[in-house]
């Protein structure tokens, strides 16, 4: 049961068997109440920061030379020409890159904060052994796993740590 509470996961990234998110608590909720009210500002943060990520990429020649993919907020322009400022919130904000490892080592040297989440393609995980994908391949699905990286993007985050993010990752490609 402790299993299927945190979606299937045995270890780290080690998913036996689907599960879900079934952990929240009466001491949480009221947690969540306090916090609530405060989640538009912090939106807007994470929205200000990746608008700073953008910037700061393009400005790096990284984009240019092909060396940074980033996100695309894909319901920004429909958001916005319908008036409403809640198109994305990023709540990871990933990049895609080549030599993924060797950019997460280098920043973890230089002390930047950076993250892999989900390392493995899903129809790769145990959890789905029994489904018939065991000899499938997704290339863009494989691709994706090895070539995203999540960058800090919390609403706390000052343009000058951001554009420490940016200059160590441009250092790395030599920009």
């Amino acid at each position: 049961m402790r299993i299927i509470r945190v979606h299937g996961d045995a270890g780290r990234y080690e998913h036996h068997v689907i599960g879900g998110n079934f952990r929240l608590d009466p001491l949480q909720a009221s947690v969540l109440n306090v916090k609530l009210p405060h989640l538009p500002a912090w939106h807007q943060g994470r929205r200000a920061n990746a608008a700073a990520y953008q910037r700061l990429f393009g400005a790096s020649g990284l984009l240019a030379a092909g060396k940074v993919r980033l996100p695309a907020a894909v319901y920004r322009e429909a958001a916005e020409t319908a008036g409403n400022p809640e198109y994305h919130i990023y709540n990871q904000f990933v990049i895609r890159v080549d030599d993924r490892d060797g950019v997460i080592r280098f920043l973890q040297q230089e002390g930047v904060g950076a993250a892999i989440y989900y390392p493995v393609p899903l129809h790769r995980q145990q959890c789905m052994a029994g489904l018939g994908y065991e000899d499938v391949s997704l290339p863009e699905t494989e691709k994706a796993a090895a070539e995203t990286l999540a960058l800090p993007i919390y609403p706390e985050l000052t343009e000058e740590m951001l554009a420490q993010v940016v200059g160590r990752i441009a250092a790395y490609f030599g920009c």
